[in-house]
């Protein structure tokens, strides 16, 4: 059936700047139904939808829409997001929200994809009833979650899922967190055998999806037009085709310069009709809907399918901290300390701290005493305790001299290259020998970058100033955020460590040490 003009319209959704300007053609679009672009709404009550809204930033999240096609590493550019680049140039950031979201943003694009902490994310139109989500490994079930494309992920894995009736997403967490250099993908089923909203309402794809469902090209409006070769950034675009057009008239008034007017509109098409093909598949290898329907993945046609999402986890090694997942150093005894990462650690590059000059990549600090020293008082010495750092399998073992001191607080901090840090390129540690090739940095989880920001992460209200924290969150990670500025921020700290700057911190974990 050939696409009617009014799904050729709200496909554009995907546009920021267009979308305000159609957002009330959607709405009615959604009211009435859609002819030719999915199956009939009929006289039922209006039905819900999954939202997908890049000008509000309501769409699936994680995304591999993120992931340069050209480097390979998370770039939110086409998502409108521009991230400035440099040590401190978030300081002077004035158009994001915070420091600390700029600085957090700074951190994903260093990255060739999401971290393992990452939340799984999916917004809708109204809250979604937890009843008539499902997630058992059955054929029936109206959530899956799969790893790598073919394994699921369920709830006998402890996969955690929660519908927030505040913003009405659905959350998918691991908490054992995912695995690194992994591709995930997410489908919520609708229509008539899929999830329901609180009041029994059936749920949809939104226009945008039902967009990507389609077989014809978005470049190419003739009967016999051929997909262009997937992911071609100098495809043809027809200028008489009705989307060409469409999006042209719309774009008009806000760009009135001709050339810059037509690249914005084949810019546009170009990556709508990238990420078509993507759902689709081309050039011999599967694409989402073949994923989704499968035995193997969702057994979810993509008639049935309400969102879909794919998104990679970063390949580079990391050391997980979240409190509330229990991922925290594990204490055994009186003076030994195991850090559980991901990926691969060279020994070599595991350097202890002695507070002798030498350069160290590994830090065990007596907060209780440092705190002191900073004051004006205690021993410099007492803060340094001398202690061994060894690798025991997928775990960074460190080893105190002595017991560790009852009642006091401790401090762990590992140390890894940084672009721009002026240091030396095997300064840290790496996933294998620095200077070999292929060898990387490890890199941070999500809280120690919001542990070592400049920024603060709450404003005087308690409000939450970064998007990826709620409020409550926010305002306990900024207790930790203050302490570590002051440690980071000291004269003293900088000549012990030379010079060691809040990007070199890939791992940073404080606590209050009770003797067995």
């Amino acid at each position: 059936m050939p696409l009617t003009q009014e799904c050729r319209v709200h496909g554009l959704r995907r546009c920021p700047r267009l979308w305000q300007t159609l957002a009330t053609a959607l709405s009615i679009a959604v009211l009435t139904g859609i002819a030719g672009c999915e199956p009939e709404v009929g006289n039922d009550p209006v039905p819900a939808f999954m939202e997908f809204d890049t000008a509000t930033g309501r769409i699936p999240e994680p995304t591999i829409a993120a992931v340069s096609q050209t480097t390979g590493m998370l770039d939110f550019a086409p998502l409108g997001f521009i991230v400035p680049k440099g040590i401190g140039a978030c300081l002077e950031a004035t158009d994001w929200p915070s420091v600390a979201e700029c600085e957090f943003f700074q951190y994903l694009e260093t990255l060739d994809g999401y971290p393992t902490l990452s939340s799984m994310r999916a917004p809708a139109t109204a809250t979604l009833d937890m009843a008539s989500i499902t997630y058992e490994g059955n054929v029936d079930d109206t959530l899956v979650v799969l790893e790598n494309g073919f394994s699921k992920v369920t709830a006998a894995d402890g996969l955690l899922v929660s519908v927030n009736p505040d913003d009405n997403y659905v959350y998918i967490d691991n908490p054992n967190g995912w695995e690194v250099g992994t591709q995930y993908v997410g489908a919520l089923r609708g229509y008539d055998n899929g999830v329901e909203t609180t009041d029994g309402t059936r749920v949809i794809a939104s226009v945008i999806y039902n967009l990507l469902k389609r077989e014809d090209s978005l470049l190419d409006c003739s009967l016999d037009a051929e997909d262009p070769p997937f992911y071609n950034l100098d495809a043809v675009v027809d200028e008489h085709c009705m989307y060409y057009e469409l999006v042209h008239e719309m774009y008009a008034p806000l760009i009135p310069d001709p050339d810059v007017l037509h690249a914005t509109t084949v810019g546009l098409l170009l990556s709508l009709e990238s990420l078509r093909q993507g759902y689709k598949g081309e050039d011999g290898f599967s694409g989402m809907w073949d994923v989704t329907a499968s035995d193997l993945g969702g057994n979810m046609p993509k008639d049935e399918v309400a969102v879909a999402w794919a998104w990679p986890t970063h390949s580079q090694t990391t050391v997980e901290v979240q409190p509330v997942l229990g991922m925290v150093p594990i204490i055994e005894g009186n003076n030994v300390l195991r850090l559980p990462f991901k990926g691969t650690i060279d020994a070599s590059t595991l350097i202890s701290f002695q507070g002798n000059g030498d350069v160290a990549t590994v830090y065990f600090l007596n907060a209780t005493v440092l705190a002191e020293v900073l004051a004006g008082s205690g021993s410099i010495v007492d803060a340094l305790p001398v202690f061994n750092t060894t690798l025991e399998g997928k775990e960074i073992v460190i080893t105190a001299d002595v017991p560790l001191i009852d009642g006091d607080q401790y401090i762990i901090m590992l140390a890894a290259k940084a672009e721009g840090d002026g240091r030396p390129d095997d300064f840290g540690i790496f996933d294998g020998p620095p200077g070999e090739v292929g060898s990387r940095p490890i890199v941070p989880s999500p809280l120690t970058v919001y542990l070592r920001s400049r920024g603060a992460l709450v404003d005087a209200d308690g409000n939450t100033l970064v998007s990826k924290m709620d409020s409550p969150t926010a305002v306990e990670a900024e207790e930790g955020r203050q302490q570590m500025a002051a440690l980071l921020d000291a004269d003293l700290f900088g000549t012990l460590t030379h010079g060691i700057i809040r990007e070199n911190v890939v791992y940073v974990y404080a606590f209050d040490y009770t003797a067995p």
